[in-house]
């Protein structure tokens, strides 16, 4: 019993900390669930923001004429 799958070492280490919090042996040092809900949540919001960003230094922008 208690058996884990292993977590990904390349995996966002925000994910790795809310499936290691879920994993908590004692229910009581567990996220409630509204507590989960805004971690996921916040890795949602950090996540979109990284991908704005990644596709913006993606485009290039023109240079304008002089």
């Amino acid at each position: 019993m208690n058996q884990r799958l292993d977590i990904p070492k390349e995996m966002d280490p925000g994910w790795v900390s809310i499936i290691e919090s879920c994993w908590q042996s004692d229910p009581k040092d567990r996220p409630t669930f509204r507590e989960l809900l805004e971690k996921l949540k916040r890795l949602q919001r950090l996540q979109a923001q990284a991908s704005r960003l990644a596709q913006g230094s993606q485009t290039t922008t023109p240079t304008p004429e002089i």
